[in-house]
């Protein structure tokens, strides 16, 4: 009989220990759902702050190539008003009176140069040749490479 009482005294302590074991187990599964809820809300963090720097690179490179296309701009537009023949000399050019009607403005189709506009050969003083044309443009294409070139 001994030995069923310390049977029964040994089974009710393995019981109780199984109790307190299945409690801590539960405890833990507990903690590891709250982790694993954690971990995924980071996860979402992370994602969110690669999405972030990705655009944040994205927008670093446009403002770099929109301050290109600015010092690009400004100094074609520099060399452009170094250049540039005023409006009323422009309307010169391209405004032909015709003796019968009342001032209309009739816009030549053709190259202009070298033809005199109502006999005044000196209105014809500020128009470039083509060669000259060219040369600018060739040299406007020059000026933006080397004005590239210092900004990389």
């Amino acid at each position: 009989m001994q030995s069923t009482d310390l049977l029964r005294e040994l089974n009710a302590k393995l019981l109780a220990e199984i109790a307190k074991l299945k409690k801590k187990f539960a405890e833990i599964k507990n903690k590891n759902g709250e982790l694993k809820n954690k971990n995924a809300k980071l996860k979402q963090i992370i994602e969110k702050n690669a999405r972030r720097d990705a655009e944040n690179v994205e927008h670093k490179i446009r403002i770099k190539k929109l301050k290109k296309n600015t010092l690009v701009t400004t100094a074609l537009i520099n060399m452009q008003n170094s250049y540039s023949v005023g409006e009323e000399e422009i309307l010169k050019v391209t405004t032909v009176l015709q003796p019968d009607a009342e001032s209309k403005r009739h816009f030549a189709s053709g190259p202009v140069i070298d033809q005199p506009i109502n006999g005044a050969t000196s209105d014809n003083i500020n128009i470039k040749s083509m060669n000259e044309k060219e040369t600018d443009i060739f040299l406007g294409e020059v000026y933006k490479k080397s004005v590239s070139n210092k900004i990389r």
